[in-house]
């Protein structure tokens, strides 16, 4: 025999082995858990505890009003006492877990607690130059431009730094006029025409220089007044050009440079509208920029601007921000942080916790005795805290309260089964036509026996999605006109031991083009 075919039958009975060991240990788990249902029953009721019903644990849905065998399992019927069947200081039923299967099952709980809580909101914003620090150079007199110091747009520049030398015939005179009053007896004449030099853009400097040397000049250097970039003249200069030039002549008022510095620049942050409503003018932001990953940048916003974009139903905020060492450029992308309406003694829990189902909210709440049981609440601001999400909860539950974080889900579906309402039925017989019956509509893929197998849609009474799967026959048979292939409308109960037993079939009447069809839901 080869080898290979050796590996293969070895690797078989392995695989049978453990299939047996598996399949024996589930068989001697269900029978302990039987064992442990019959004893249940037989017990005696506790003295001041109150029978509500009595119910086959593996099918909690179905209740009864007295005790005996259960219609779906070879079992006694185990009751259910009042105070199982609720936690305390909460109408809606519950579930009760032993110690045991919580740990087998990962349940895991958290205390709310009360503390202050702010909204925080992330935003997405664009790095731009702080307009309210840029200055503009302008010449005071007709003249001409001599000489270019500054030549490039965006150049850095420092404060005081040679911008333009500018030749004027007007400066020519007015030092002229000023030299001429300083050897007169007059002070104040002499003191009004130093003043109109300054008027006139001479610079402090030079005066000083003329008062010192004696002898005028025409030529006046123009300097930065900041520190910063230097910014193109932009389109009200269109005429002019983007920047100055060699030869170029000036006229009164004419704006020659643009200084804007870098020492804080504004970062315009996009805020979804909802959120808006509780940003303030001075509430403090972190900017944080790819290029400086590891460095926060504080700010302060400045204004919320009066408008709503109507394509991305943001509101921008413009926030000033300390830009030490000018690392953050204009045009980046930076990610913001904002806090937004503080609220103190909130209550709170992990966000996980919370379920939501779409029309409302809830928590699985823990109490003594290995109890838990559907809570609705309300919520309010999420929050993320120590590396963990957190949410506001304004109704519902108390500070102190145990809630679920783990397995909530499991317990959640339990705890709906529970409260799930059905009538009760006389142990030992069937469950009355009706009972605990659902409702689908389904394709017929299969016919074998006793059985067929429907391809069928959502379910929404017992919570199932679509699906194909067997089901057992009602007593009559399939009827004649149901063929593989048909589309039909079907009702069912569960038959036990996982099975579910057909209650009524028949084909689908077809439906007009454009009509919907009902919903599949519990039984008629």
């Amino acid at each position: 025999m080869k080898k290979s075919t050796i590996a293969a039958l070895a690797l078989l009975g392995i695989g049978l082995a453990a299939a047996g060991a598996a399949g024996g240990w589930w068989v001697a788990n269900m029978q302990a858990e039987m064992r442990e249902y019959d004893r249940l029953a037989a017990a005696p009721t506790p003295p001041g505890k109150k029978i509500l019903y009595y119910h086959d644990p593996m099918y909690p849905q179905q209740k009864f009003d007295k005790p005996g065998k259960s219609p779906f399992m070879d079992m006694q019927l185990v009751p259910v006492y009042a105070e199982e069947d609720s936690v305390a200081g909460n109408a809606n039923p519950g579930v009760k877990i032993n110690p045991e299967a919580t740990q087998n099952l990962g349940i895991r709980t958290v205390e709310a607690k009360t503390t202050s809580l702010s909204l925080a909101i992330e935003a997405v914003g664009t790095v731009a130059f702080d307009e309210s620090a840029v200055e503009v150079v302008q010449a005071r007199v007709s003249g001409w431009i001599e000489k270019l110091h500054a030549r490039t747009p965006n150049d850095p520049i420092a404060a005081g730094a040679p911008l333009a030398s500018i030749y004027a015939p007007e400066w020519l005179s007015a030092q002229g006029e000023y030299l001429a009053l300083r050897k007169s007896a007059n002070p104040e004449l002499a003191g009004a025409a130093r003043a109109r030099l300054a008027l006139l853009g001479i610079p402090e400097a030079q005066i000083a220089m003329l008062e010192r040397d004696g002898r005028a000049d025409a030529r006046v250097t123009l300097n930065a007044p900041r520190a910063g970039l230097l910014l193109p003249l932009g389109p009200e200069m269109a005429g002019v050009g983007a920047f100055a030039r060699e030869g170029m002549q000036v006229v009164p008022g004419m704006t020659l440079f643009r200084v804007a510095s870098l020492a804080s620049v504004w970062v315009l942050a996009d805020v979804p509208e909802a959120q808006s409503a509780s940003l303030r003018a001075g509430q403090a932001a972190e900017v944080r920029a790819q290029a400086w990953p590891e460095r926060v940048f504080k700010g302060v916003i400045a204004v919320l601007l009066p408008e709503v974009n109507p394509t991305t139903r943001t509101v921008r905020a413009r926030i000033r921000v300390d830009n030490p060492g000018a690392l953050l450029k204009p045009g980046m992308f930076a990610a913001v942080n904002l806090r937004g309406a503080q609220v103190r003694d909130a209550v709170v829990v992990p966000a996980e916790a919370v379920i939501a189902t779409g029309k409302r909210k809830l928590v699985m709440v823990a109490a003594a005795g290995g109890r838990f049981a559907q809570r609705e609440v309300g919520t309010g601001i999420e929050a993320r805290r120590d590396g963990v999400e957190i949410i506001e909860i304004t109704r519902g539950l108390r500070s102190g309260e145990r809630v679920v974080v783990s397995g909530q889900f499991l317990l959640d579906s339990e705890a709906s089964l529970k409260a799930a309402p059905a009538p009760t039925a006389q142990p030992g017989a069937a469950a009355p036509p009706g009972a605990n019956e659902h409702r689908g509509e389904a394709r017929v893929e299969s016919i074998a026996g006793d059985s067929v197998t429907l391809s069928h849609g959502p379910i929404a009474s017992i919570k199932w999605p679509d699906m194909t799967m067997g089901f057992r026959l009602p007593a009559g048979g399939l009827p004649r006109d149901i063929k593989i292939g048909d589309r039909v409308d079907f009702s069912f109960t569960p038959a036990g031991e996982g099975e579910y037993r057909i209650t009524r079939i028949a084909p689908l009447a077809p439906q007009p083009k454009g009509a919907a069809r009902p919903q599949a839901g519990p039984a008629k």
